[in-house]
């Protein structure tokens, strides 16, 4: 693989590409004081960004460590203060996204821009309706505690394998270095867990039996012909993974796609139909009920509500829409979304604007 240089010039790292990361890295945000404190003098703070770029005079902050349960798992997040770290981040990836995503998989999907879950699905249901004989068997795993068992020193191998250019080497060390593992929380953290899973990709990919193949993060999915073919792959993916001192989760399985079906990206996909995955249908049908005893619907539930709908319409999901239809009015909630949408436009424009319903 040839390796990549002259990424850090003055011709790159210009005025407008600072402005721009700094714009990508405030989506969203733009409610947080440190933000707006940027946007209120943007000119000086992108000029501030080039020269700790251009001349490495980057210092990493320490990050801010907040615990959150999402579906029912403990995470770890580590968050980075958002100028200069943040900003920092999106200048990296700025200037080796392209080329970083055509060395890659194909279908190694999440956090690229369309390449996320919808991609994945697909492609799956694609392959399933297609291709019987291939999607006979499937293979399905993740990586055990994947980004706490990233270490710096085998990521920075990665990337020295991956980019020539030094001065950019030496920013991006001293972003691996902030951690002592892959921050979950970090913008750069979705491209080196790419980066660092190619290999397990390529040769999971390489076998004769695999005939599709997708990976969402770190978890991976392939689809066989041949039963005993098949379980000569879990030996290979431990060898690749164990370079990198990583290992397979105990939940690896090897299974006949019509006997147990596919749970994976939130559906469970079967030979002749597919159906939401238990935990989201439940979140469904408890959101709703919870909303329906609501006299003000709040934006978050509303949102939340439309959010969880809007997975159910890719699947059979004529019964759950039955359900939400009979207890919430659909129409009050999008009008809920819509005004808080405005209500945001006009804030942002400096307009006065008074929404028709109460927003919480």
């Amino acid at each position: 693989m040839k390796r990549i240089g002259n990424l850090i010039t003055e011709e790159n790292i210009t005025h407008d590409f600072c402005i721009t990361a700094i714009e990508e890295a405030a989506r969203h945000k733009h409610k947080k004081l440190s933000v707006q404190k940027v946007f209120a003098n943007i000119d000086k703070y992108a000029d501030l960004l080039r020269e700790m770029v251009l001349n490495d005079t980057f210092t990493p902050n320490k990050y801010i460590y907040e615990e959150r349960i999402e579906n029912g798992k403990l995470r770890k997040l580590q968050k980075p203060k958002f100028f200069p770290d943040q900003c920092l981040h999106h200048i990296l990836i700025m200037l080796i996204q392209d080329k970083l995503v055509k060395r890659i998989d194909p279908y190694a999907v999440a956090s690229i821009k369309g390449r996320g879950q919808m991609k994945a699905f697909t492609a799956i249901k694609k392959w399933i309706a297609n291709d019987k004989k291939g999607t006979t068997y499937v293979i399905k795993g993740d990586i055990e505690k994947f980004f706490d068992n990233v270490q710096p020193d085998i990521l920075m191998q990665c990337y020295k394998r991956f980019i020539k250019d030094k001065k950019y080497l030496s920013l991006k060390a001293k972003v691996v270095y902030s951690c002592k593992t892959l921050p979950l929380g970090n913008y750069c953290s979705a491209f080196d867990a790419n980066l660092l899973l190619k290999e397990m990709d390529s040769v999971i990919r390489s076998q004769p039996t695999v005939k599709h193949y997708v990976r969402y993060m770190d978890d991976f999915v392939a689809f066989c012909d041949d039963w005993e073919k098949a379980k000569l792959i879990k030996p290979l993916v431990e060898k690749v993974l164990r370079k990198y001192k990583l290992k397979p989760k105990h939940t690896y399985q090897l299974f006949r796609l019509e006997n147990m079906g596919l749970d994976f990206i939130g559906y469970r996909f079967y030979p002749n139909k597919i159906i939401l995955r238990k935990r989201v249908l439940k979140g469904i049908l408890n959101q709703t009920r919870r909303i329906s005893k609501l006299k003000i619907i709040p934006v978050k539930e509303a949102q939340g509500i439309t959010s969880r709908l809007g997975m159910a319409t890719h699947c059979y999901s004529k019964k759950i829409f039955n359900f939400v239809q009979k207890n919430i009015n659909m129409y009050v909630v999008k009008d809920i979304i819509r005004e808080n949408s405005r209500l945001i436009s006009y804030k942002m424009n400096g307009k006065p604007y008074k929404p028709k319903r109460i927003l919480i």
